[in-house]
């Protein structure tokens, strides 16, 4: 089959994740949907942590600057967070290339318990209607339809089957569950990778870009368990519980023997590694009697704990050992390496993962990223709404009677000598605003800071200006720490994100309070509560008789 297809389906999904997000520029409500879709907000228990001024992590951040009123057009802090997690989410993808498939599904797999269904053929029935993301294409089974299964881990190339959707009315009950025939010589469970129908999960693509060109493998002859190193320790219950009530030994004993049993290390992780890097060195490896061995002995560790099957660390370490003497080197894949363009990858050009990973995922990211500071790139600016009210203190203090004027001013002088000092603390503890990071030391700094901050009181003067900004308190939203937040912003320069690490709650207040429209204040146990759970959002959206509307304006 070819690689095609796959390189296709990612393209595909940074053309809409890219497509999306510009799209979603356009306006506020439209890039916190946006932002809610592809970048899912914490919906823990216990709701979003702070680092002081701000909530942890980019996404809950841009959050709570959307829902104040910002946009990263307007904001050059913001363009540079918003910019940090495109570039994490981008690069979180490439890692972990989890391509979705538009035609496929995950499902349970279970005989045919009518026995309808005839060799090479299977059944899906949907208990909502299955509906194509793109063009809206719905439907509650499929028929006469090619479609692959396979079952993880797939190793061999006959683990992937190519078979035939049939809808069968008698099996219309069994929703969401994927039915194989239960005729032929050989079950289809068995040929893939060794499954079983009891819990075992299959993948089901029926794309018509894969299965067109998809033709079946027949299932080697793979050696026995026996063969492979693997020793059976299952019991007979009655060999266990002797006599008609079991004795508190027995139960003892089997309770022991279970623990020490499920403690063991399984070695399918270690077994699948050395076979990835023997098929990885060459193609042709594939078809050799150790990678047949390392196959199966895989697809028997699977169910290895449920079979009572163990495998010591002894054998295991001698068959490593003859592999990787036979076919030195035995290379880490490229796609495994943390050096996103590793030097061999050239030599490795032909692997299809290689290939996902640096020609088509990589590529795609820094061409998203390119375009992204080539199209909304900001320089530093300061906001007319979080700087107003500095301002406003500053010309009020101008048209006061000589004495109340030199008060206030003296109040507001002393408040940016506070504000000064501030600063130097920040450049003093972590340099340039490059070097700003979410190390420990930055956090600490960022506390002291914000610490410093809250406990700024006003000039102690005797007048009338003073007890005015002490007389609400200098909790938050009071006008005295609206006051300080927008002293801080307005004396640091404007690139400086230490404003918006210890007073990014007050400054995000004063934006909505410019808003034009109405606004409220909503508790953060409340605000927790309106969060769409994209999920679930998805399966509403699919449910033709569900009316409710969902509005992802809310959020």
């Amino acid at each position: 089959m070819s690689r095609l297809p796959l390189a296709a389906a990612a393209r595909n999904e940074f053309a809409e994740y890219r497509r999306s997000f510009n799209e979603a520029m356009g306006s506020v409500t439209a890039l916190r949907t946006w932002l809610q879709v592809y970048h899912n907000t914490s919906r823990s228990t216990g709701g979003a942590t702070w680092s002081r001024g701000m909530p942890d992590g980019r996404a809950e951040e841009l959050a709570l600057m959307l829902e104040s009123g910002f946009h990263p057009r307007k904001c050059e802090y913001m363009t540079k967070r918003l910019k940090d997690l495109i570039k994490i989410g981008l690069t979180a993808y490439v890692d972990k290339l989890k391509i979705e498939l538009p035609h496929s599904t995950n499902t349970f797999c279970i005989p045919d318990p009518l026995g309808v269904l005839k060799p090479g053929e299977v059944q899906l029935n949907f208990s909502q209607p299955w509906r194509h993301p793109v063009s809206g294409f719905s439907e509650m089974h499929f028929d006469d339809l090619k479609v692959l299964v396979a079952r993880n881990p797939a190793h061999l190339r006959s683990d992937i089957q190519a078979v035939q959707f049939r809808f069968y009315p008698e099996l219309r009950h069994l929703k969401d569950v994927m039915i194989f025939s239960t005729q032929g010589d050989f079950p289809l469970a068995g040929k893939l990778s060794g499954g079983d129908y009891d819990g075992d999960t299959v993948t089901a693509i029926w794309d018509p870009a894969f299965t067109t060109t998809f033709h079946n493998e027949e299932v080697p002859k793979l050696p026995s368990k026996l063969t492979c190193g693997i020793v059976s320790e299952n019991q007979h219950v009655g060999e266990i519980f002797t006599g008609i009530t079991p004795s508190a030994d027995q139960a003892n004993s089997f309770i022991r023997k279970c623990c020490s049993f499920n403690g063991r290390t399984n070695k399918l992780g270690d077994v699948t590694s050395v076979f990835e890097r023997l098929v990885y060195a060459s193609p042709k490896n594939l078809d050799t009697i150790d990678a047949m061995k390392l196959a199966a002995l895989a697809g028997y560790l699977v169910d290895s704990s449920k079979q009572g099957d163990f495998f010591d660390n002894i054998t295991w370490n001698k068959m490593k050992s003859s592999i990787e003497k036979q076919y030195k080197p035995l290379e880490k894949p490229a796609f495994r390496d943390d050096d996103p363009k590793p030097r061999r990858y050239k030599k490795r050009c032909y692997n299809v993962i290689d290939h996902l990973k640096f020609d088509v995922a990589e590529s795609e990211k820094e061409d998203m990223l390119a375009e992204y500071n080539k199209t909304w790139a900001l320089k530093p600016t300061y906001d007319d709404d979080l700087k107003q009210l500095c301002d406003h203190e500053w010309d009020r203090a101008s048209r006061l009677p000589s004495s109340e004027r030199i008060t206030l001013e003296a109040v507001l002088k002393d408040l940016r000598r506070q504000m000064e000092s501030l600063r130097q603390n920040w450049k003093d503890g972590c340099g340039t605003d490059e070097n700003a990071n979410t190390s420990d030391e930055f956090l600490k700094l960022v506390n002291k800071l914000y610490e410093r901050l809250n406990s700024i009181e006003p000039l102690d003067v005797d007048c009338d200006v003073r007890r005015e900004f002490v007389r609400d308190g200098g909790g938050k939203g009071t006008r005295w720490s609206l006051l300080r937040a927008s002293c801080l912003y307005y004396t640091l320069p404007a690139y400086l994100i230490m404003p918006w690490k210890i007073a990014g709650d007050e400054l995000c207040r004063m934006k909505a309070r410019k808003h034009a429209g109405r606004t409220r204040e909503v508790i953060q146990q409340v605000h927790e509560l309106m969060k769409i759970d994209t999920k679930k959002q998805r399966r509403f959206a699919d449910t033709e008789e569900n009316e409710v509307v969902v509005n992802e304006d809310i959020v």
